[in-house]
Parts: structure tokens; sequence; C-alpha cells
């Protein structure tokens, strides 16, 4: 057959050719795939014959793939499945050497339907032997041209029920086209997407399949890397060049978490965005929760994210209610593949609202209300709309499956002669395949992973699911029995079992029961309570010290005395190292410390909390410096990690020495009585170097810590009371400063009046209370977390949920040295702030605060410095902030205590507040000290002018007359007022300046 005239074509502009020419050179390097393919096969032209009528972007790379099928004999006809996807240059190139091509970018739907019948229209034949889809559309008009035909008469397009149905029967009507003939010559076709398999499949499920057709979307090759990699490449790519936002900082929910959604949300997360993932099928759901990402219903998100990214490939995923609730200048975009994944119509019939191009491909609609959302590509792909698609490499492993899929396709059908492409499947001597040729080693040179790739598609040629018609392809049953028979492998399981059970065997018995003995738990049982059970997977089980002096060449035990690895809590991934005291006594060695730098890296790259079960002998004295030098590797990561992903130490055996210092640098510390200990010296060397003598508890042990150091946070009597406590902490952690905490449905009315607090706090200033009644008052079921309960007892810090989301409350303690900040109080506030902030937990601080506490000890040890601390605390946060103060509240203490003057979002009071400089004695008896002194009757002087600085400065409405308190509340609705607000502040977004780092009152 000769090829169709040159001029049969309709492309932007021919003159481009040139241009396209060039990166269509460029993209053939990074296409290995098919160029091996072409260079092998070309000279056996096992395509001729095949008429090919191509409907996917017409992009630079898709130009690789027209003429790899040309190169291989084939005749193409080539149109785009998207208006807005071509790339004007590569479609005037392929013009240029005589391949008819009907693409250009922006084309309206009437013109892209006509593209699509110009590329299924053939001289001399009824039309192609073969389609090559993308999406499903020229399939489509095959399929509906010829169930009109056998009905008689295309439907009115006045009936259709959308637009573009109504241009396909405008255009059936008008078309000269045999359809019945066109499809009676079309041997398979094979589908590039997503939402073309789908289209397929619902179409032989009805019986109306009319044709074979093979689903390369699912070749491992293709959904692996197109939909995954070429996503998480093209996505940002489109996002970028359309807005030029900064996407670090936002929030992005990415709707759908199959292949597409993943590249997707790795790529935001990769750009700094803090992503959402919204997932309706449950697996895929639970996958995107344990890579890490809050998943959550659009409905719950669609107010307070930044970019919303279609993946699915589905219809109605953002409705045109749903754009409606999004914030001021939200971006919209698809990139699952047709435009009614984002209800563009129901956008548009918005009362008042007006749609502007900003530049081609990114419009902005603006509602009645005057605030706009961007949508991108007019809600097709965005990736190829607004940016360039895939990169060539990526689209050379699915491109190779489509060549492939043709032309088993069209061999297997019967349909035209020809020497076979897959040739070398043929099964060689002694019933085995025979191996790769030229082309996969030659794609192997041309890139680092192309080979593998390449002979993995030779032994198969695609990895997908074939639709029936078509034999599956593959491995076929006579390589499978070789595989299945291949000797060694029983063998070699066998001597791994073996050596698993020598370690195993190695740190029972004797070992054991010593654990046991001292009233320890061995690591395997710890890491049984602490992880969801049987969730717990172990790495580097087999690691060994490389150490010979001292003997240490002579037990090289595996595993090196610490087990590292992950499971979930909760359901939540958690990673975990864990000391096992039964080898080395817990000590740590250059290997041992390398697997717990692994597991840290591990933690902090993937976003998950770390937990640390320490019960170690300190540095491993045998190994020197190396040990030394492990540590330092490890208090590395903590400090990188600060802030990133929670971590948490339980001390729960000897930690001593430099190991103390990790726990010291993470963010919650738990140590178990009697059996656990912390201390950088000894007792010994404590008696030697000082005289004192001192037991191991009194010097380093949990109630030392918890209650006078403050190093610990939590002091409990069993170990496993200390685990179970350990998993709820996480439970109200996010996994790491990226995600929201986790949300748990309320079971507690949020509308819940309070009428307990109008007795539980004395209005008389001179009166103490249990501010933890106040607290179990307000929060979601009574249930608190108490942070440091025994260090500091004069301010409470906790974390619970109201409303079903985590907060954190910081509280002055009246029944505790009347609530004043002192030192230890303000240092152990300004942490549990810090740590607040750091992941995006809204703080809620309650005030009954008479100042600071006075006096030459807490002036000389530094409460300028201290309570400073707080301050910088506060005025750094960004998390929402809300001041409730419940009594009086004086001096420089109110002011620190989230004020509205450094920051508080909003601030309430209760009726009987007195907010002031001091106490009204303290305030009289400074201003009128002369006429109080001069009077002859002070005391009645004294009480006067009392009374007077009350009534004047000191009454509950002089602070809010001021706007420095934002409304006075009944006590009995303070639980909803501080939920409203917390529901009110959830979008609330900060960008501080721009900074290597503050410099804190350390």
């Amino acid at each position: 057959m000769s090829r169709p005239a040159p001029r049969d074509f309709k492309v932007a502009d021919l003159s481009l050719a040139a241009f396209g020419r060039k990166e269509i050179e460029l993209a053939e390097h990074e296409m290995p795939g098919l160029m091996a393919i072409r260079k092998e096969y070309a000279a056996a032209q096992p395509l001729a014959g095949a008429r090919i009528t191509g409907s996917l972007h017409m992009t630079v790379q898709t130009a690789v793939l027209i003429e790899t099928l040309v190169a291989l004999g084939a005749d193409v006809r080539w149109c785009s499945c998207n208006i807005f996807s071509t790339q004007d240059h590569a479609a005037a190139a392929i013009a240029e050497v005589g391949i008819p091509v009907f693409a250009w970018k922006g084309e309206t739907l009437e013109e892209y339907w006509w593209c699509t019948e110009q590329a299924l229209t053939w001289e001399g034949f009824s039309g192609p032997n073969m389609i090559l889809d993308d999406g499903g559309d020229a399939t489509l008009l095959v399929h509906k041209g010829v169930e009109y035909q056998k009905a008689g008469a295309v439907p009115d397009p006045a009936t259709a029920e959308n637009e573009e149905l109504a241009i396909v029967l405008k255009l059936l009507r008008s078309s000269s086209l045999n359809w019945a003939e066109v499809a009676s010559e079309i041997k398979g076709v094979t589908e590039e997407t997503t939402t073309g398999v789908h289209r397929l499949y619902e179409m032989h499920r009805d019986g109306n399949l009319l044709f074979p057709a093979i689903n390369v979307n699912d070749a491992v090759t293709k959904s692996k890397f197109d939909n995954k990699y070429g996503c998480r490449h093209s996505l940002v790519d489109g996002i970028n060049r359309a807005t030029d936002v900064l996407i670090g900082g936002k929030v992005a929910v990415v709707c759908g978490y199959g292949d597409v959604g993943k590249g997707c949300a790795e790529s935001l997360r990769g750009q700094g965005a803090r992503v959402i993932v919204t997932e309706i099928d449950p697996i895929c759901a639970l996958q995107a929760a344990m890579d890490g990402y809050q998943v959550a219903t659009l409905q719950d998100v669609v107010g307070i994210a930044d970019i919303f990214i279609t993946t699915t490939g589905n219809k109605d995923i953002i409705m045109a209610a749903d754009m409606a609730k999004m914030k001021h200048q939200a971006i919209v975009g698809n990139i699952g593949h047709f435009d009614n994944e984002i209800d563009m119509a129901g956008l548009a019939r918005i009362p008042g609202i007006v749609k502007d191009e900003v530049k081609p491909q990114v419009h902005t609609w603006t509602f009645a209300d005057g605030k706009k959302i961007i949508v991108l590509s007019e809600g097709r792909l965005l990736n190829l709309g607004n940016a360039t698609g895939h990169p060539s490499f990526v689209m050379s492993n699915s491109f190779a499956d489509q060549t492939l899929a043709q032309d088993r396709a069209v061999h297997q059908a019967g349909g035209v002669p020809g020497r076979r492409l897959h040739a070398a499947e043929a099964p060689g001597r002694e019933g085995r395949p025979a191996p790769p040729g030229r082309a996969g080693r030659e794609a192997h040179h041309a890139h680092p992973v192309a080979g593998r790739l390449h002979r993995r598609q030779r032994r198969g040629p695609l990895q997908g699911r074939p639709l029936p018609l078509l034999t599956p392809p593959g491995v076929g049953r006579q390589q499978m029995t070789t595989v299945q028979e291949a000797p060694g492998l029983h063998g070699h399981v066998a001597e791994l079992e073996a050596v698993k059970e020598q370690a195993r065997a190695e740190k029972e018995g004797a070992a054991t029961d010593a654990q046991h003995a001292k009233g320890k738990l061995t690591v395997d049982e710890r890491l049984e309570l602490l992880f969801d059970s049987g969730t717990f997977t172990e790495i580097e089980p087999l690691r060994r010290h490389r150490a010979s002096a001292f003997g240490m060449g002579r037990r090289k035990p595996l595993g090196d005395g610490v087990v590292i690895g992950w499971g979930t809590v909760h359901g939540r991934r958690v990673f975990a190292y864990a000391h096992d005291f039964r080898v080395f006594g817990g000590a740590l060695g250059e290997a041992h410390a390398e697997k717990i730098h692994k597991v840290m890296d591990l933690a902090i790259e993937t976003g998950a909390p770390l937990v640390g079960l320490c019960d170690g002998a300190g540095a491993r004295i045998q190994e020197g410096v190396t040990a030394l030098a492990g540590y330092g590797g490890i208090f590395r990561r903590n400090v990188a990690a600060s802030g990133v992903i929670p971590q948490i130490s339980v001390i729960l055996g000897p930690c001593a020495g430099g190991a103390a210092y990790s726990p010291a640098l993470t963010d919650f510390v738990f140590m178990v009585r009697d059996t656990a200990q912390m201390f950088i010296t000894g007792p010994d060397v404590v008696r030697a170097v000082t005289g004192e003598e001192i037991t191991h508890n009194g010097l380093g042990g949990a109630d030392v810590h918890a209650g006078t150091s403050g190093v610990s946070h939590f002091a409990y009597t069993d170990e496993r009371d200390c685990l179970e406590e350990v998993r709820h902490l996480l439970s109200l952690l996010p996994a790491n400063n990226q995600e929201e905490p986790p949300f748990e449905p309320p079971t507690d009315d949020p509308k819940r009046p309070n009428h307990n607090l109008l007795s539980l706090v004395p209005t008389d200033p001179a009166r103490s209370y249990d501010v933890r009644a106040v607290i179990e008052e307000l929060v979601d079921d009574g249930d608190y977390f108490e942070v440091h309960a025994a260090w500091a007892p004069n301010v409470i810090c906790a974390l619970a949920r109201m409303d079903g989301q985590a907060v954190g409350i910081i509280a002055n303690q009246p029944a505790v040295m009347a609530g004043v900040l002192d030192i230890h109080a303000s240092e152990k506030a300004a942490r549990f702030v810090q740590f607040c902030d750091a992941f995006s937990i809204p703080l809620i601080t309650l005030l009954d605060v008479p100042g600071f506490l006075p006096g030459v000890d807490q002036e000389h040890s530094g409460i300028i410095r201290h309570g400073a601390k707080l301050l910088y605390a506060y005025c750094n946060a960004t998390v929402p902030r809300i001041q409730l103060i419940m009594r009086k509240a004086y001096g420089g203490a109110y002011i620190v205590m989230d004020s509205r003057s450094i920051g508080a979002d909003l601030s309430y009071a209760w009726p009987a507040n007195e907010i002031a400089v001091m106490g009204a004695e303290g305030a009289a008896n400074v201003i009128f000290r002369r006429e109080i002194a001069a009077a002859e009757d002070p005391d009645a002087v004294r009480a006067a002018r009392i009374k007077e600085y009350q009534q004047e400065l000191m009454h509950p409405y002089y602070a809010a007359e001021r706007g420095l308190v934002d409304d006075v509340i009944d006590p009995a609705e303070t639980r909803w007022t501080l939920i409203k607000a917390l529901r009110m502040l959830r979008t609330k977004r900060v960008l501080l300046p721009s900074k290597k780092h503050g410099n804190p009152p350390m």
C-alpha cells in the first residue's frame, strides 16, 4: 500500500516541524526500549500490513512511538485523545514526514471528534485493522457508529444528555463511513489508560465489545512507571508552569490513591505540601494511611486545602458545590484523565460566576461573593495541558508495551503476514525460552535500568490482563514448570531458617531467665506489647559486629544486641529500635549504632514516629571510639528528626553516659520504676569524686527524673502499663509535621453545657482549686493525657481531644503554689508549646496566674531567661492559639501566658476575671503609698483605694472594652465556645519571616 499524500493532515503550524524534529531526536536517546525494538526488528517489518489508527496525546514522546510503528512496517493515522495535550511542534514534525496526523493544542470539541473520524478514515479501505487508544474515544466512536447503524438512525443531537454526546451524534449523522465494515476490519485495540480499560471491561461485560482488546494500562512497566513515576514528575511540572505558586507549606488534597494518586501524593509531599488523600476503596485508603498520609473525605477538607487534584479516571469526584466551599485562590486540577472528574458544567451554571482566562489553560472562576478558584486545563489533564507530560524514559516503557501489544494483537488475530516481533519467545533447547536478543542488551546499555525492564517485556509481550479473544500473555506453562523445578532453593531456605533459629537460641535460656529475674521483659515481649499484634517487621536481623580485639572476634551474635524495624500502632505505621540486654548487655558498638541509624533514617524519610526502647549498658568499651562515634550519629539524627516526626524514648533498664543524651533530645521520655535509671556518671563515680553515697535509683531512677530533674515526662511501675501508655500517646500524635493529628469521631456532644464550672472555680482569687477538674469538664469524655505531671506541678500540660481533634492544654494550677510561674514551670510549658506547634496541635491556655514567683533564688537562677523561653515559644507558634482567663491574670505572667498582645488568635474571659499589672491591694499600696502613710486611719484609706482601683481597672470588662479580650462568656458555654473557635481556626496558615532559625533564650 502506498503512503497517503503528504498533505493528508491538519496541524497548527507546519513551520514548527524543525523544532519538533530536534526535540524528537532528544527524546529518542531517553526512549531505549522503543529504539532497541526499532533497531532489531525494522528489517523484518513485523507490522507490515497493519493499518493502525492512533488516538493518543500527540507529544514528542508519542512521535517516537509513531515512527517506531512505521519503522516496523505499519501504516499509521493519528489524532490526539485530548483537546489540550498536543505539542504542536511534535505534530508538525510527524506531518512533515508524510504521516497523517490530526491534532493541535486547543481544539474545540467539534474539532476533536472530527480529528478522531479523520484518523479512522483510510483511503482505499473500510478503515483501520488496529486501534491504539488512550481513553477509548476511537473505540467508542466505532461502537456508537455500529450501534446506530444497526438501529437504522442516529438519535437527534438535541436529545443528548450532554454537550459532547450531542457533538458525537451530529458527527455520526453526517459521517460517510460504513461503521459495520469499519468494525469488521479491526483485529484488536490496545488500550493505554485506566479510564479506557474500564470502558472496555464494561462493554465486554454487557456483551457489546466488537473486537479483541489488550489492557496495556495494567502492564507492570506501564502502570507502575507511567501512572506513578510519570505523574510524580509531570504533576508538579504542570502546577508550577500554570500558577508559579510555592507548593511547599500548602495543603494538597489528592482524590484517589491508585498508581496515579500514589505518584501525585509523593510528588506534592516532596515539594513540602501537607497531603491529604480521599479514597473510597478501603485497600487503597489503608495503603495511603500506611504510607503516612491523612485519609479523609472531601467534605471534611474542602474548606482548608489550597490544591485539589483528581486522579481516579472516574466521574463526579469534585462537584460544583464542593468548589463553592473552597478557599479563595484554591487550585483545582485533574490528572486522572477525563474532564468529568471535575464538574465543569455544574461550575459554569452557578449563578453569578465569572470565568476569566489568565493564560492558555489557566482560568479563574470568580463567585458572586468575590472568591476565586483557579482551574487548570478546564478540568482536563493538567500535566499535558499545562506542561509537557511524562518524561521520555517513562513513556518508553509504556510505548514499548504498546508496540508489543499491537504486534501480538494483529498476529494472534491472524490479521497480517510477516515475522512475529516476539520470535525470541519460542522455546529453545530443553524447553527453555531463548535468551533476550540484541534489543534487550542495547536497551540496557542505553539506560541503567532499561535492560531489566525490556527483558521482562520480552519474556511476556504484555504483563497486563488481555480482554477475551486473546490468550493471556506472559510466561508459558512450560516456562513456569522449568522455574518450579529449579534445584537449590529448598536447601537455601532450610539453611536460612537454621541461621535464624541459631540467633533465637543464642538469646534464650539463661540470658532470658536473667532478664526476667530482674523484673524486665525481653525485647521480643516488649515489641509485641508496643505494636499491634503480629505487625512488627524486623530488618537487619543478621547484622554482626566487625570488632576483633579483647575477645570480640570469638563472639559475633546475629543482630548485635539491637532489634530494629517497623509495625503499626492503632493501625498507623511506627518505627522502633529496641536494645537487647541479653546480648553484650545491650551495649552500643559500631554495627549496633549503624542499625539504629538505619531505622532512624527510614523513620525520617517516610514520615513516621520513632520509638526507642532503651535497655543498654552504654558504649561498648571493647570497640572504643567507634562506639562513641555511633552515639554521635544517633544524636545528629535526633536533631534532624526534631519537629519532623514524633520521637519517644522508653527507658526500661540502664541508660548511662552518652546514651542518656539521645532520650534528652527526643520529645517524650517514659521510665519504669526500679528497673530503669538514667545518669551521666553512676553512683561509683559520684562517690569517688564527691564522697556522696547514693543508690542507682536515688541518682537516676524514674521518680527522680519525673519529679526532680524533669528529664522524664512519665513514670510507671510496670512495663506493660508503660508501653500501653506509649501507644495511647501515639494515638494523639500525627505521624509527622506535614499531617494533621489523627481525628477520632467524638461521642461527646460538642455543645454539652458546663454548668459544673460555675461552682468548680471559686470567685475569691485567694482560694485554691484543682484545675484538672476544669480540664475534665471541657475535653471530650473528660479524658486527657497529662505530660510531666510530677515536675513543676504549678502548671499543667496535657494532650486531649475536643470535637475529636487533638489539642494541647496549658493551665495554671492554683492548687500548687497558687499557680505562679517559676523557672521549672516556665521551662515545662515552653517545651510543650514548642512540641504542639511543631506538630500542628492547637493550643488552649487556661489562665489563673498571680504572676511570676518572687525571690532571690529565682532571680539568681535566671527566672528572666527561663520565663523568656515560654514567651519565645508562644510568640513563635503558628498553630491556632486560644486563651481563656478564668480568674486572675496579673503582671508579666498574663502577657507570657499567650495574651492577645503576643499573638493569641482569640482571648475569652469569664465574668469574674481580673486582668491587671498586679493585685488591687499591691497596686493601692504602690500608687497611694504616701496618702495611706499620712492618713489618720491608714486601713480605711487603703481599703477605699483598693476598692477604687478594682472598680477603675480590674472590672471584668476593662480588657474587653479595649479589644484585649474577644468576649466575656458564660462559663457554662465554655466547651462549645472553644470548639467553635477551633473549627474556625482549623484553616489558619501563618508564614514566618524567612530566616535560618531563631535564637531562643536557651
